[in-house]
C-alpha cells in the first residue's frame, strides 16, 4: 500500500490507512476471508464488475457460508468500519448484473420474483476500497452457498458464457 501511495499518491484514503495500520494480522486474515465470499473482478471485456459480498447468515446465526466466517468475524471488521452487518445488497432482474464468482462470469436467470437480495452485510466504502488489496470470488465454498442462498429466493445462476468469457481478479488473481 505504501509503494502504491508512492507511486500514486490519494490512491488509498488517510481514514482506509489509519484502519488497515489499526488491524492486527489476524483482522487482515479474517478481511482476506470476507473478501473472497465476495463476487466481483474485471470479467474478459475489461468491464470491472462490482464487489458484492455473498455473505449468508447460516440458519444457527452463529457464522456465515456453512461456517466459512463467524459472526464474531464479521463483527470484527464491522468494528473496523470496512463491513456493515444486517444490511444487503438488492438487485432487480433486470438489470443485468454480472457475478464473477471463481473467475467465471454468472448472471442471474430469470425468475418469478422481481429482486433478489445478495448478503446479510455490505462493504462500506472504506471495505470496498482496501478489497482491491484481496482476491476476491476465490473462496472455494463462495458458489456451493451462492447457488443455495439464490434458489432460496427462486433465482439460480447460469454462467454468461455467451457475452463474457470469464472473470479476473482485481488483484492478479
Amino acid at each position: 500500500i505504501l509503494a502504491g501511495e508512492l507511486n500514486e499518491p490519494g490512491s488509498f484514503s488517510k481514514h482506509s490507512m489509519s484502519v488497515l495500520a489499526d488491524m492486527s494480522k489476524t483482522d487482515a486474515e479474517l478481511f482476506e476471508v470476507f473478501c473472497s465470499l465476495c463476487a466481483g473482478g474485471i470479467d474478459a471485456l475489461g468491464i470491472e464488475q462490482p464487489t458484492i459480498p455473498c455473505i449468508f447468515l447460516d440458519e444457527a446465526g452463529t457464522t456465515y457460508n456453512e461456517g466459512s466466517l463467524s459472526y464474531e468475524a464479521v463483527s470484527i471488521l464491522a468494528a473496523h468500519g470496512l463491513v456493515q452487518t444486517k444490511s444487503n445488497t438488492v438487485f432487480d432482474q433486470s438489470s443485468g448484473i454480472i457475478l464473477c464468482i471463481g473467475g467465471e462470469s454468472y448472471r442471474l436467470k430469470e425468475a418469478a420474483n422481481e429482486s433478489l437480495a445478495i448478503g446479510d452485510a455490505t462493504l462500506t466504502v472504506f471495505g470496498q476500497e482496501l478489497s482491491r488489496l484481496c482476491k476476491i470470488g476465490s473462496h472455494p465454498n463462495l458458489m456451493k452457498s451462492a447457488t443455495a442462498h439464490f434458489l432460496k429466493q427462486g433465482f439460480s445462476l447460469v454462467p454468461s458464457t455467451e457475452f463474457i468469457v470469464g472473470c479476473r481478479s482485481t488483484v492478479g488473481g
